[in-house]
């Protein structure tokens, strides 16, 4: 087994991972008086849970070999594996177009960074066995958010959600449907422009999250109405677009198109493109939107955890000395199971996140109705 120590050497980084906390997983109309579910977003965040685990097995000993037409398929699967953060953040937006400083509001990051407490404690729990760390580092690994080595996505996201409340003032207050598509399109030029191509200014391109954050919104506001025969001809031309940079002689003199960035255009235009394609869709059965919802609400702690079943399997089955050919047969069935286990271990988590919770609940119910009952008492002897 590799010696992976309390750093994120072999993780891939913001170029970037990650998904939208599970904690906004009940979803409400704000234009009606009753709730209503968005089926289509839970279905699309568990497609971005599941490209996300897609995503690390390229970089665990998988994705060696250079794009060749005999590499087409996974090439494809990997161009696709992009977008999982985009989907992520463009979810943000969707639902959170709304949100207004207040304590419910940022009350929310509690759920957020006690399952991240509890997942960083598992996966500490994972790196005892084969690695010697003082509990002084284990603390500092926690602060430092590598101590669940796929946790950058929470210190970018939290950064994110404080903010959120101020976005939202900036984005609502502009007038017109045409000033926000203008936003959208100097947001793109400015962020996502400079990760496509190596000659644009590149200054504010970390940014890029509020970019899809800013597109979530726009989508929630005006849900395009686009053919979804057109979405999917647009989704594959971009994806085959790819592929051809990657594959043919022009690459070299093509060599300041960027493609493997998740701010870039072409992992934009994807991105959108597949969101559209599912985020409208209803689900009638309220037995299987149950069970999809149950399942989209893992998705914090299915990303985290997925880092421990990474090392355990792709360690343990495959070797790293076969090559592509012989590598990806095993690549179709070890995905879904890492994706599976990852799910059941994040059950887990949010069970024992749901009964902190409870008991948390309990008490402060038990001080209030003490505290209660003490003022009544002062009142009725006055």
């Amino acid at each position: 087994m590799k010696n992976t120590h309390l750093s994120t050497a072999n993780v891939s980084t913001p170029s970037h991972s990650l998904s939208e906390p599970h904690s906004l997983s009940v979803l409400t109309n704000e234009t009606s008086q009753t709730k209503q579910r968005y089926g289509g977003i839970d279905l699309v965040r568990l497609l971005a849970m599941f490209l996300v685990v897609g995503r690390h097995s390229y970089f665990n000993g998988y994705y060696t070999a250079q794009i060749t037409p005999t590499f087409l398929l996974p090439a494809f699967f990997l161009r696709i594996c992009w977008t999982c953060i985009p989907l992520f953040l463009i979810i943000t937006g969707y639902l959170q177009k709304n949100k207004t400083f207040s304590k419910r509001h940022y009350g929310g990051l509690i759920r957020i960074i006690l399952e991240y407490l509890l997942c960083s404690l598992i996966c500490l729990a994972y790196k005892s066995l084969y690695t010697n760390f003082s509990f002084v580092e284990g603390i500092e690994s926690i602060f430092t958010f590598v101590a669940a080595p796929y946790s950058w996505y929470i210190n970018m996201f939290i950064g994110l959600y404080v903010l959120i409340p101020f976005l939202n003032l900036l984005y609502n207050n502009i007038a017109s449907k045409k000033l926000k598509i203008m936003f959208i399109l100097l947001l793109v030029f400015v962020l996502s422009l400079p990760a496509t191509i190596t000659l644009a200014p590149n200054y504010w391109a970390v940014a890029y999250p509020i970019m899809y954050y800013y597109i979530g919104c726009f989508i929630r506001d005006f849900k395009p109405k686009i053919n979804k025969w057109v979405i999917a001809c647009i989704l594959f031309s971009i994806l085959i677009l790819q592929l051809m940079l990657d594959i043919l002689p022009l690459k070299g003199l093509l060599s300041f198109i960027i493609i493997d960035n998740q701010a870039s255009i072409f992992c934009l235009i994807t991105s959108v493109c597949l969101f559209l394609l599912i985020y409208d869709i209803t689900i009638k059965n309220k037995k299987f939107s149950k069970f999809i919802q149950t399942l989209s609400s893992l998705s914090l702690s299915t990303f985290l955890l997925s880092w421990i079943f990474d090392q355990i399997i792709y360690d343990n089955f495959l070797n790293y000395s076969l090559i592509y050919t012989e590598k990806l047969p095993h690549l179709l069935y070890l995905v879904p199971t890492i994706f599976i286990l990852s799910m059941a271990l994040a059950f887990i988590v949010n069970k024992i996140t749901d009964f902190i919770f409870w008991i948390c609940g309990k008490f402060k119910n038990k001080i209030s109705n003490k505290t209660n009952k003490k003022l009544n008492n002062i009142k009725d002897s006055l």
